[in-house]
């Protein structure tokens, strides 16, 4: 079932979005239990390449940074994969990114930037991240993501 929080994504429409908010932020905590889509509408906007919503979402409800979605990404996770550098600075600004959060297959969000040969999106993840273990990085790099080296 697609809420309209979804809808106004999907249909790219801010006006509506706002609206929506505006008259009840919690509809930002609603999930979608679509046959191939289950999660947040921050994991919805990020899938959808919809940069303004994000940014929006994060302002209102952060802690949606640290959602997990039914394969257990967080928009971090998703966001890494897909390569949007601008969306991957926004959640690590808001102070709530889990940079090195586990998916359901055992992979972190540099993970998937490296494995995506997304160099700039792992160098901007390394930053923010307060510690690595040489295990971490080995894991990161062994599947033929030695971009980064």
């Amino acid at each position: 079932m697609t809420t309209p929080i979804f809808k106004a994504v999907l249909r790219n429409d801010v006006s509506a979005f706002l609206d929506l908010v505006q008259a009840n932020p919690s509809v930002l905590e609603e999930r979608n239990h679509g046959e191939s889509f289950r999660g947040t509408v921050l994991h919805f906007a990020v899938e959808a390449g919809h940069g303004e919503f994000v940014a929006r979402i994060i302002e209102v409800c952060p802690s949606l940074v640290r959602s997990t979605n039914s394969d257990g990404d967080t928009p971090l996770h998703s966001a890494a994969r897909l390569g949007q550098a601008s969306v991957v600075s926004q959640m690590l600004e808001s102070g709530q990114a889990l940079c090195m959060a586990l998916n359901g297959l055992g992979e972190t969000p540099l993970n998937l930037a490296c494995a995506n040969k997304h160099l700039d999106i792992a160098g901007l993840i390394l930053e923010r991240t307060s510690s690595i273990t040489i295990v971490e990085f080995y894991a990161t790099i062994k599947e033929d993501s030695t971009g980064i080296l």
